[in-house]
């Protein structure tokens, strides 16, 4: 992804150090209780579609995580 933004090898390393952490202890948080969730309390055919919106949600956040704090002078600008 930072290869189709443009960024060099540097700019990417950081912005992967910047977000690992974050992203990885925000994984421990919501995955481990939306699977007891999913597999105690969900009936059968309710937990497909359970984990699907949950990793839609999930997606939503992990883009909001890259997106924050890298905004440049042009980014945001309509032209």
């Amino acid at each position: 992804m930072g290869v189709m933004e443009g960024k060099n090898v540097q700019q990417i390393r950081q912005k992967y150090k910047d977000m690992y952490w974050s992203a990885l202890i925000a994984n421990w948080q919501v995955w481990p209780a939306a699977q007891l969730i999913n597999f105690r309390y969900m009936p059968l055919p309710y937990r497909v579609p359970f984990q699907a919106s949950l990793g839609v949600f999930w997606s939503l956040y992990l883009s909001l995580l890259n997106s924050r704090g890298s905004t440049s002078p042009t980014e945001g600008v309509a032209i």
